[in-house]
């Protein structure tokens, strides 16, 4: 019975969820349909869609891109450490592999000269978008995490890369706008932090207007919520799109609030 109680709650959440989306309400997914999305996505279409994605926002150069992706495939960092099992705790889940291959392409071709990036954790993200400025021989990234234990947080980035990253600690919401007032104007954004509607939002929002024409919006686990959609509407973005769970924008024309039609 209990079984199918939780099978029937399910469904029935699904189906409020679905109606919410419908209506244009704010939707915050569980981990259950978060799951459902995934699954449902077609992986062996994975490296089509990447390039597709990447040639939509940055105009072609499928030659070029496809050169970026083969770089940031030799790219090794420490995903578990065997000796520590705890070394990671509290630092939150790295970003899967396929998706720091797109955002390293993403990073290469866009050549950015400021990165704001929220949700440091361990700096698996933060590794590929050094490594990529690094290639590309320009630019910072700009990593905002909570405070962890142990000062855990980036302790990933090798050393050679550190020059490149100024790390910031707080809530996210709290640190971003002195940050932008000190980093001027953004080329690159990436949250990646906390996944609820209201805090996506937020992020994107505060970063919007302070994006530099022709920059880049990318967003982690789109799948979670609905902001990601309610966003690329609200500002009438006609460039982007999503790889696997990771969303990406460019941000063109002038900065402000489009009305929904």
């Amino acid at each position: 019975m209990n079984g199918i109680t939780a099978q029937f709650k399910k469904r029935l959440t699904r189906g409020v969820h679905h109606l919410q989306d419908r209506l244009g309400l704010p939707v915050n997914y569980t981990d259950h349909e978060f799951s459902a999305f995934k699954k449902s996505l077609d992986w062996s279409s994975l490296p089509h869609d990447r390039i597709r994605l990447l040639s939509l926002i940055f105009k072609g150069q499928d030659d070029l891109i496809q050169t970026y992706i083969n770089e940031a495939e030799e790219i090794v960092i420490e995903e578990k450490n065997e000796l520590s099992p705890d070394a990671f705790t509290g630092v939150g889940n790295p970003m899967g592999r396929t998706d720091r291959i797109t955002l390293y392409a993403a990073i290469r071709a866009a050549r950015p000269k400021v990165v704001v990036e929220t949700g440091t954790a361990a700096g698996a993200s933060a590794t590929y978008i050094l490594e990529a400025l690094e290639r590309n021989g320009q630019g910072c990234l700009y990593s905002v995490d909570v405070e962890h234990r142990d000062r855990l947080s980036g302790r990933l980035i090798p050393d050679h890369l550190r020059p490149r990253v100024h790390m910031r600690t707080g809530d996210s919401l709290s640190v971003l706008p002195e940050l932008l007032k000190e980093a001027g104007n953004v080329d690159f954004f990436l949250h990646d932090s906390v996944h609820t509607y209201v805090h996506m939002m937020a992020e994107y929002e505060m970063v919007y207007y302070h994006m530099n024409h022709g920059g880049v919006i990318c967003s982690h686990d789109v799948l979670l919520t609905n902001a990601w959609k309610h966003f690329i509407k609200r500002y009438r973005l006609h460039r982007w799109g999503m790889v696997k769970n990771l969303g990406m924008c460019l941000i063109e024309g002038e900065m402000g609030y489009g009305s929904e039609e």
